[in-house]
């Protein structure tokens, strides 16, 4: 069988690149996606981080990511999604940190940013001593609302109220970024979190 000229440098042409065609490597969130891809944010709260406030959760665009500790020193950011599928009327925040001086953010919720693992930490954990009125319940509104995590690279545990200066860096290794809020609804608590994996190369 003869085959024409035109047909044969289409057929090499789809051998090349099938061979070139990027390699799926199942490391992102979703775990279907190459190196580079990010996941979208969720229609719903299935299976998205741990949480007990019913519709609600805070979802990653990927499980993980790495960068050098120059890069780290020089300014990363990690985005994030909040998701409130529905209306939740009667929330009460809770504050994570230690002066009670959490405010909630677009989402109505409290959040709190903590990175560590092997004795380094940074969050902001005390930025001084605020007064704490009587929480009344809120109705936290149906939202989907973009955060981003930025950090330096370093140790710290806020300013307190004696502007305390960032600490030493952290070394190379593996850490947990965990976002969390809690609260309680109906007197009952609930808990919202997600994890993200830093890794920090030399």
């Amino acid at each position: 069988m003869n085959l024409h000229p035109s047909t044969l440098l289409l057929a090499f042409g789809l051998i090349l690149w099938a061979a070139c065609a990027p390699v799926r490597d199942d490391d992102d969130s979703a775990g279907d996606d190459d190196d580079d891809a990010t996941d979208p944010p969720p229609e719903d709260c299935t299976g998205v981080g741990s949480s007990t406030l019913a519709g609600a959760c805070i979802f990653f665009e990927s499980a993980g990511g790495s960068w050098s500790l120059s890069e780290a020193a020089a300014g990363i950011e990690i985005p994030y999604t909040v998701l409130v599928e529905a209306e939740i009327p009667g929330v009460v925040n809770s504050k994570q940190d230690a002066g009670g001086c959490g405010q909630p953010g677009p989402s109505g919720l409290i959040l709190f940013e903590d990175l560590g693992g092997d004795g380094e930490r940074y969050c902001l954990c005390d930025t001084g001593l605020c007064a704490d009125p009587p929480q009344i319940p809120v109705t936290i509104p149906a939202s989907e609302t973009s955060a981003t995590f930025a950090w330096t690279g370093t140790n710290w545990w806020g300013p307190s109220d004696t502007g305390n200066p960032l600490g030493e860096p952290f070394p190379a290794g593996t850490y947990t970024l965990e976002v969390s809020a809690l609260g309680a609804v109906d007197s009952v608590e609930f808990a919202v979190s997600n994890s993200f994996e830093v890794t920090l190369t030399n």
